[in-house]
């Protein structure tokens, strides 16, 4: 990889009601509201720094293109069936639900669907 993609890890301070838990991922957390950044991690080498995570065991990948179109039907059930008990209808501008409108278009369409 030629170029390295720099980022960095927000610290923040969080409210109960400020944020909701990822269904299938314990220790993740979803802002749904604005919060206080009070710290962040610089990370030099987004890529590296993935790697790594994959090296260790911390970070498994799995690649759209190698998923079954009934594995596919059956991510997106999932991913419209979490917003949906998420109540994100009521929060659309939540940086999940606007993820999950630009980048996964079909679970929106599912969630959509099964509000009407």
């Amino acid at each position: 990889m030629s170029e390295s993609v720099k980022g960095c890890i927000y610290i923040v301070n969080a409210n109960e009601g400020e944020y909701i838990p990822f269904k299938n991922i314990p220790c993740a957390r979803l802002g749904t509201v604005p919060l206080n950044v009070v710290d962040r991690i610089d990370v030099p080498n987004a890529y590296e720094l993935l790697q790594e995570y994959i090296r260790e065991g911390k970070l498994k990948v799995s690649r759209f293109e190698d998923k079954s179109p009934e594995q596919l039907e059956w991510w997106y059930r999932a991913v419209a069936d979490y917003m949906k008990e998420k109540d994100m209808i009521n929060t659309p501008n939540c940086s999940y639900a606007r993820f999950v409108r630009e980048k996964l278009p079909r679970a929106w369409e599912k969630y959509i669907n099964d509000m009407r």
